[in-house]
């Protein structure tokens, strides 16, 4: 897990790293003091929507079924969810419910 750092120009206060055993990042989860999008994944995507879980409206971009890339903001903060290899979306649901 790493601590305070700078990602794009936005100050990010948490910016955490979840690997496997074999050390293979798994998903990382950012949170920014600010609005703007943190996630510092600029890659295209199939799929670019907005979607409503528990009240929030979240960014998600993925490929096929797979989710790569979340985010959204609660007008103080902005928090990002990235899944290395993908993550099916039931399973990303419950990681951005988790976040806030």
């Amino acid at each position: 897990e790493i601590g305070s750092g700078l990602v794009g120009s936005e100050m990010c206060i948490r910016d955490s790293i979840y690997q496997d055993d074999a050390g293979n990042e798994l998903a990382r989860i950012r949170k920014g003091l600010g609005t703007s999008e943190i996630s510092g994944d600029y890659n295209l995507y199939e799929n670019d929507s907005t979607q409503e879980i528990d009240g929030k409206s979240v960014h998600i971009r993925g490929n096929g079924r797979l989710v790569y890339a979340a985010d959204w903001t609660d007008g103080v903060y902005a928090y990002s969810v990235t899944f290395e290899s993908g993550a099916a979306e039931d399973t990303a649901e419950d990681v951005i419910m988790a976040v806030y």
